[in-house]
C-alpha cells in the first residue's frame, strides 16, 4: 500500500493565513505534527519537543490583529529580545537638536477642531517626530551636508551605515505607531510616505542633473516632499477627528513655509523658488554657469563671493520681489480661509493664528502708504 504524502503543513509546518504560501516552521523542522517523542534532534543537538506550535495552524482568532504573534521556540526563548537601544541612538541624538516644533504646533491647532482624543494625538505626534527625524538624517547624507542646526550631522557622528539603519528602523517604529490608530491611519501613512519619496527624487534628479524645475514642477515636488509630513498629520486628524473631519488647511500653509529657501540651497545644489525664477527670466549665463561649477568647487560649497553674485543677479531679476509677492498671495489666502472657517461656527484658532505670525511677512506696499 502506497503511504499518502504529506500535507504542506507536515512539511513545512503551516501556511500564511493571507497568502496561502508555506511558512517553514523553526518549532519542527519538517517533523510531522504527529511525532510524539519529548524530544528531537538537529545538527546532534537535543531540544525539548513540548509546547511546541505550528504556525500555519493558528487560528486568526488566538492573535491580535495590532500585535504579532510571539515567538515560542524554546531554544530562543532562552536568549533575551534585541535591545534597540544602539539603533536608536542616531535618531535620540538628532532628536536632541533645538526645534521650532511648527508640526507639534500645528497638530495642536488642529485638534481645537478636530476634538481628536489626546491618546491618539500623541500617538500622531509620536510618528510625525520619528519621520521627521528619519528625513532629516537621510536628507543630510544625500545633500552631504556636514552641519544641522549648528551641530555635527547624524551621519558624521555615526557614520553612514549606522545612520541609514537608524533612520529605516523610524520607518518600522512609527508604522508600529500608526497600526494602533487603524487601518484607515495604515493606508494614509503609505500615500503620504510614497509622497515624499516621490517629491525627494525628483529633487534629488534636478539637483544631480542640474535640470531646472518649472515653478509649478517646484511647487508639486514642495508639496510632495516638505508638505508630506504636515499633510501626513492633518490627514491622520481628520481620521481620528470627533468633529469637523473636512477642514484642509496644512497645504496652504507649507507651501507658504517652504516657498521662501534660503542660502544654503545654494550650497547645496538646489532649486529654490527665487532661483528658478531667475533662472526663467534672465539672459546672463553667469548664474548657469555658477550652478554647474558648484559641483566643482571643495566640498561642493560656493564660495562666499560667488553666492553674493548669485544674490547680485536674483536683484536685477525682481526675482526677491516676486517670491515675496508670491508669498504675501499665499498669507492672505491663508488668513481668509481662517476667517471663514471660524465664521462657519468653528472656534477662533489661536494656536493657528500664532503659527502664522511666526511666519508673517509684512507687506512693504502697505508699510510705505
Amino acid at each position: 500500500m502506497v503511504k499518502s504524502r504529506p500535507s504542506v503543513e507536515q512539511s513545512f509546518g503551516g501556511v500564511d493565513q493571507l497568502s496561502g504560501v508555506p511558512i517553514w516552521n523553526l518549532d519542527n523542522r519538517g517533523v510531522p505534527r504527529t511525532v510524539q517523542s519529548e524530544s528531537v534532534a538537529i545538527d546532534g543537538i537535543s531540544f525539548p519537543m513540548s509546547d511546541l506550535s505550528i504556525i500555519g495552524n493558528t487560528s486568526s482568532s488566538e492573535v491580535g490583529t495590532d500585535e504579532a504573534m510571539p515567538d515560542v521556540s524554546p531554544w530562543l526563548a532562552e536568549y533575551p529580545k534585541l535591545s534597540d537601544e544602539v539603533v536608536m541612538e542616531p535618531c535620540e541624538y538628532i532628536a536632541s537638536m533645538p526645534s521650532k516644533k511648527i508640526r507639534h504646533a500645528a497638530i495642536d491647532a488642529l485638534s481645537l477642531w478636530y476634538k481628536v482624543p489626546p491618546s491618539a494625538v500623541k500617538t500622531i505626534k509620536s510618528v510625525i517626530d520619528m519621520l521627521h527625524n528619519s528625513s532629516l538624517i537621510l536628507d543630510d547624507m544625500e545633500d552631504s551636508s556636514t552641519l544641522r542646526r549648528g551641530n555635527p550631522s547624524t551621519h558624521m557622528v555615526f557614520g553612514s551605515p549606522q545612520s541609514i539603519n537608524s533612520a529605516n528602523y523610524m520607518f518600522v517604529k512609527s508604522l508600529g505607531e500608526v497600526q494602533r490608530l487603524g487601518p484607515s491611519a495604515v493606508a494614509i501613512y503609505q500615500d503620504e510616505l510614497r509622497n515624499l519619496h516621490v517629491g525627494q527624487s525628483l529633487d534629488l534628479h534636478w539637483t544631480f542633473h542640474a535640470q531646472c524645475p518649472t515653478e509649478q514642477e517646484y511647487m508639486q515636488m514642495i508639496d510632495g516632499k516638505t508638505g508630506g509630513l504636515l499633510r501626513m498629520a492633518c490627514r491622520l486628524m481628520r481620521d481620528q477627528a470627533r468633529e469637523n473631519e473636512n477642514l484642509n488647511l496644512e497645504e496652504l500653509l507649507n507651501l507658504y513655509s517652504n516657498a521662501k529657501g534660503d542660502l544654503s540651497d545654494l550650497d547645496e545644489g538646489k532649486y529654490s523658488f527665487m532661483l528658478i525664477h531667475t533662472l526663467n527670466h534672465t539672459r546672463d549665463k553667469q548664474l548657469q554657469s555658477l550652478i554647474q561649477l558648484r559641483s566643482r568647487q571643495p566640498e561642493g560649497r560656493l564660495l562666499p563671493e560667488q553666492k553674493a553674485l548669485i544674490m547680485k543677479i536674483m536683484a536685477s531679476s525682481k526675482s526677491l520681489e516676486y517670491t515675496e509677492n508670491v508669498l504675501l498671495e499665499l498669507q492672505s489666502r491663508i488668513y481668509e480661509m481662517l476667517e471663514e472657517i471660524e465664521a462657519s461656527g468653528c472656534e477662533k484658532n489661536i494656536g493657528f493664528r500664532g503659527i502664522m505670525a511666526r511666519l508673517r511677512i509684512e507687506d512693504p506696499n502697505l508699510q510705505n502708504a
